[in-house]
């Protein structure tokens, strides 16, 4: 779980120097993408019994 506020605050973190750097659609793509890959690889290890 602690790994997970902490990816989710890395995530954060990237989203608002994007978001401030270039404010753009392709940024709001990037981190649909960035999310699917997370809550996929958060599934996974659920399934894997950790």
């Amino acid at each position: 779980m602690f790994k997970f506020f902490a990816i989710w605050y890395a995530v954060n973190a990237v989203l608002l120097a994007v978001g401030v750097l270039e404010p753009t659609p392709l940024s709001s793509t990037l981190l649909c993408v960035l999310l699917a890959i997370i809550f996929y690889t958060e599934s996974l290890e659920r399934k894997g019994g950790r």
